[in-house]
């Protein structure tokens, strides 16, 4: 588990969420894979939560979006919540739905990503976070 330091959260946070992409442990489920990484922030959980919640615009890949700008995304922080993408244009796009809220503690998201959505796949994002060591245990699955 890698300790990173919060000095700013989002940059810790998308690189928790692209941590050894090459080293990703993927564990193969019933007509599926389960990919895990792991991290330890030494930011506040409230903090954190609050980072990824809120912020995606700060640590979303922009490369990983329809607009090429990760500022255009938003999470609804609620079940049945959209993380959605807004377009210029007045359109937009929801990437997944919010399917359980913990604050502080837990956010998970579910649905196909983006381009995804056309071939009737569907994925879960979950973020958790513990105190642990004096820190907080990030586990993005």
């Amino acid at each position: 588990m890698k300790r990173l330091i919060g000095a700013n959260i989002g940059i810790v946070i998308a690189t928790v969420i692209t941590l050894g992409a090459p080293a990703a442990k993927a564990e193969p489920l019933s007509g599926g894979f389960s990919v895990k990484h792991q991290a330890l922030i030494e930011a506040a959980p409230h903090d954190v939560y609050r980072a990824l919640s809120t912020s995606v615009g700060d640590w979303w890949n922009p490369q990983h979006t329809f607009t090429g700008d990760a500022g255009n995304l938003s999470i609804d922080v609620r079940p049945g919540g959209c993380f959605c993408e807004a377009f210029p244009d007045g359109g937009g796009v929801e990437h997944l739905r919010v399917v359980h809220v913990a604050p502080d503690r837990m956010l998970r998201l579910s649905g196909g990503l983006g381009p995804l959505q056309a071939f009737g796949v569907a994925g879960s994002l979950t973020w958790k976070l513990e105190e642990a060591d004096g820190a907080n245990s990030v586990d993005v699955t």
